[in-house]
């Protein structure tokens, strides 16, 4: 699929919440845009199915998605793959819009590092294969999941810290989506020159 093609119809947050609202689930929808950050970021590329199956686990409905929701999780993942994996560096975090609190967005921001972190770790990615800025990231990450936001007031300083926090998260997810990239090219090709060498 073209980068053009997975790019035309970006998934806002509140796009995402409504699939959520059909299944009546309580798991925030930032959550589950972190989880399939996580897995990219490790390297995963799991199929459509493979991943309707984490997103239902991830969303924890008991009830059958419908055919709605299913198709809208799985433009969901191919426009995610597109935005991560866009030269522009475009890629953003779906959290939501600037007219909820400051401490809305923030929980809603450690709720993706939760999430991010749930997906990346999910891929069983030896910690011996990280490069030291990419655990130092994933460090930074643990420790943004459990922000709590409760008494954080509404002020200008709260804002611009709360986007400086964001555009770190979103760097660090660049960052290693490009490491993971280079080791997955790396792998590559050391697997063809072992089959040219057999």
């Amino acid at each position: 699929m073209s980068e053009a093609k997975t790019r035309l119809e970006p998934f806002s947050f509140d796009k995402l919440a409504d699939l959520f609202v059909e299944v009546r689930s309580m798991t925030p929808p930032s959550q589950l845009h972190g989880l399939l950050c996580g897995q990219l970021c490790a390297g995963l590329r799991p199929d459509h199915k493979s991943w309707l199956d984490a997103a239902a686990e991830q969303m924890a409905t008991s009830d059958e998605m419908s055919v709605r929701v299913r198709a809208g999780l799985v433009d969901f993942y191919d426009v995610v793959l597109g935005d991560i994996s866009a030269s522009d560096l475009s890629f953003s975090l779906l959290l939501p819009e600037s007219d909820e609190t400051v401490g809305q967005r923030t929980d809603a921001l450690g709720q993706w590092c939760s999430g991010f972190l749930s997906g990346f770790g999910a891929a069983g990615v030896i910690g011996s294969k990280l490069s030291e800025e990419a655990t130092g990231v994933l460090n930074d990450l643990a420790q943004i999941a459990q922000v709590q936001a409760d008494d954080l007031e509404e002020s200008e300083d709260s804002e611009k810290d709360f986007f400086e926090v964001c555009e770190y998260v979103r760097m660090a997810t660049l960052m290693l989506f490009g490491e993971s990239q280079e080791n997955k090219a790396v792998q590559e090709t050391q697997a063809n020159k072992s089959d040219a060498i057999h």
